[in-house]
């Protein structure tokens, strides 16, 4: 997802940081976002294309709020 966020405009990262923000409720992440519904509909569906996750599993939300945690902490 890294190298995809430096090839692309589509801001996949900042998608799923509003996400976890937003305690994975996706209208509240595309309010704090600026974007319509269905566009963060279309970003999950691409993130999950991408990784081959699902973030509707607990688990999954789980791992990647540590990920993102760590990313901030380690100024990545």
């Amino acid at each position: 997802l890294l190298k995809y966020a430096q090839s692309r405009d589509t801001p996949l990262l900042e998608t799923l940081e509003a996400l976890a923000a937003a305690r994975w409720i996706r209208r509240g992440a595309a309010r704090q976002l600026g974007i319509h519904i269905n566009s963060m509909t279309y970003r999950v569906e691409r993130i999950e294309a991408l990784t081959g996750l699902q973030l509707d599993d607990p688990e999954t939300r789980v791992a990647i709020s540590i990920a993102l945690r760590a990313r901030t902490m380690l100024g990545m």
